[in-house]
């Protein structure tokens, strides 16, 4: 592999689908040709990673806010001879990418994740201008779905460059009986079906359609318990919601969940729910790991129908699929799961077994390296 700088924003120890996405990859990838610039953390986090990491402020108060991100790639690509740059985000690092490739004559990549594309399409302008420039100029530009590759072809007409990395999901440290208990007795799960998401709150995610569906599945599931593991800005609009339809006993918010208790919270619960919708603004999910993540616990799932959730989730076959729109959909689907028993371990196990042949970060880590050679 040729010796391959990585700038991103978003890294290990920061939580997130890119963080994790970068840490999968790049875990998979030659140690010896990688090095990678990222934001400062407090922590000595790094001894996990066999390669090199540069920790630098890469931002400032001035426009523009990501000069100095200039400076750190000039400076570092030089003292480190490399000869390949990869942007994990296409703006504001793309930009940044763009320039120092132009004053070193080297190639890069750019990693596209859907929503950084989306965004600037709807929106338009300086932005839009400036996106078509950094994924143009670049030898390689990778998209995590075939619903993010739709857009990307809307700002370059060449395809051959465009190389699909999915995210993986990996199977989180053990759970132990009594870590499972615990969460349990917490949270008052024992003889409930449980219905879980994991993720942040955020509109787009869908839990206000779920919470919005819940009187009409608790007419057939009444022990019925809605678990949402995460925190966010729409925390204040579910609450508010969660009161109004009167539903404080059968709605639990648990917050920002530590990585360790996840395995438990799969465990519990009886299928998985997160019916992403697409909103204004090119909001959108490019793909939906956790629902891999779920399958991974054999829990059968629910997604929604927009961006990248249908090649995460195969309808009818790891999964259900339903209009994010759609309470009464979402209410049928979720009735369908938590009262077919076999349907549900069906989903499940088809889901575990997809999850564990189709995605494996070696895989696609040796997808990219070859590129890189």
């Amino acid at each position: 592999m040729k010796r391959t700088l990585l700038i991103t924003v978003d890294f290990a120890p920061q939580v997130g689908g890119v963080a994790n996405y970068l840490a999968g990859l790049t875990k998979n990838l030659p140690a010896g040709d990688l090095v990678v610039l990222a934001p400062k953390v407090k922590a000595n986090f790094d001894n996990q990673f066999k390669f090199k990491i540069y920790r630098r402020n890469l931002f400032w108060r001035f426009w523009p806010k990501w000069l100095p991100m200039v400076y750190q790639i000039f400076k570092i690509a030089r003292a480190e001879k490399v000869e390949f740059l990869w942007a994990a985000q296409p703006l504001p690092v793309g930009s940044a990418i763009y320039l120092v490739s132009r004053l070193l004559g080297l190639p890069y990549l750019v990693n596209t994740h859907g929503m950084d594309v989306a965004g600037p399409l709807n929106a338009g302008g300086r932005r839009l201008k400036i996106l078509k420039r950094v994924l143009g100029a670049a030898k390689l530009i990778t998209v995590n779905s075939d619903a993010t590759k739709k857009l990307v072809l809307k700002l370059t007409n060449q395809p051959d460059k465009i190389l699909k990395i999915y995210p993986c999901p990996e199977l989180l440290s053990p759970s132990s009986p009594d870590r499972e208990n615990r969460i349990t007795t917490k949270h008052g799960l024992g003889g409930k079906k449980v219905l879980l998401t994991v993720g942040r709150l955020v509109k787009r995610k869908g839990h206000e359609a779920v919470i919005q569906a819940l009187p009409e599945v608790l007419k057939t599931v009444p022990n019925l318990i809605y678990l949402i593991a995460g925190d966010g800005e729409n925390k204040a609009n579910l609450l508010e919601l969660i009161k109004r339809l009167n539903l404080g006993k059968f709605v639990i918010l648990a917050g920002q969940v530590a990585k360790e208790d996840l395995p438990a919270y799969y465990r519990a619960c009886s299928a998985f729910i997160m019916p992403s919708q697409e909103l204004a603004g090119g909001d959108i999910e490019g793909f939906g790991l956790v629902f891999l993540e779920a399958g991974l616990y054999g829990k059968p799932v629910i997604a929604g129908q927009t961006g990248g959730q249908a090649e995460a989730v195969l309808n009818n076959q790891t999964g259900l699929l339903v209009d994010p729109a759609d309470t009464a959909a979402i209410a049928e689907a979720i009735i369908k799961l938590l009262t077919d028993e076999s349907l549900a371990r069906q989903l499940g196990e088809s889901g575990r077994s997809r999850a564990e042949k189709d995605f494996k970060w070696e895989t696609e880590a040796r997808r990219l390296e070859k590129f890189l050679k």
